[in-house]
C-alpha cells in the first residue's frame, strides 16, 4: 500500500506541472492531441512507474491502472529512452527537444519582473559555480594522484614511456641479431 501511495503522491504534481507547461505552448498540445487516449508510462528508478493518458486537448491525465502503455519512457542520468509506438515516440522526442519551461515568466507573476530575473540569474550562476567546482575538484584529485602520490601517470608521459620501451626493444633485437651472426 505504501508503494501505491507514493505513486499516487507523485502523479498529481507531475500531471499539474506537465499540464502547466503544455498549457503555455499551443503548438505542443497540437502535437499531442492526435494521440488522445494513448498512454505513456514513465519509469525512473527507484521511483514507481507512472502512467499518463493523453486527452483530446493535448494535455495529460491519470491513466487507468490496467491499460497498456503505447510508449514507455525510461529516465536515466543524462538521457531518456522511448520505446513503443514509433509516431508517438517521435512526437515525444520533438517535445523533449523543444519544449522549455519559462521559469522567469512564472516567477515574475509571483514576485515581479526584477526579482524573477535576479532569481533566475542567481540560479544560473549557482549552476555554473557547481560545474566549475566539480571540474576543479576533479583536476585537484588528478594532480594529487599524478604528482603527490604518483599513483597515476598522465597520458603523454605514458605514451613517451611506451615509445622509449619500443625503441629499446628494437635496439635489443638488433643487438641479438648481431650476436647471432658473430657466433
Amino acid at each position: 500500500m505504501a508503494f501505491l501511495f507514493s505513486a499516487m503522491a507523485l502523479e498529481a504534481p507531475l500531471i499539474a506541472a506537465l499540464n502547466r507547461l503544455l498549457g503555455a505552448q499551443a503548438w505542443a498540445r497540437e502535437q499531442l492531441a492526435p494521440f488522445a487516449g494513448k498512454l505513456v508510462e514513465l519509469r525512473a528508478a527507484p521511483l514507481p512507474a507512472l502512467r499518463l493518458a493523453i486527452d483530446a486537448s493535448g494535455l495529460v491525465a491519470p491513466a487507468p491502472p490496467d491499460a497498456a502503455p503505447a510508449v514507455v519512457a525510461t529516465l536515466r542520468p543524462g538521457a531518456i529512452d522511448l520505446d513503443g509506438e514509433e509516431q508517438l515516440a517521435a512526437t515525444l522526442r520533438v517535445l523533449l527537444r523543444h519544449l522549455r519551461w519559462d521559469v522567469e515568466e512564472d516567477l515574475s507573476r509571483l514576485f515581479g519582473d526584477v526579482v524573477a530575473h535576479r532569481l533566475v540569474q542567481a540560479g544560473r550562476e549557482l549552476s555554473a559555480w557547481g560545474r566549475d567546482a566539480t571540474r576543479r575538484i576533479a583536476d585537484s584529485v588528478a594532480d594529487y594522484l599524478v604528482h603527490d602520490k604518483q599513483l597515476w601517470v598522465r597520458r603523454g608521459e605514458m605514451d613517451a614511456f611506451a615509445q622509449a620501451v619500443a625503441g629499446l626493444r628494437e635496439r635489443l633485437e638488433r643487438l641479438q641479431a648481431r650476436a647471432r651472426r658473430l657466433e
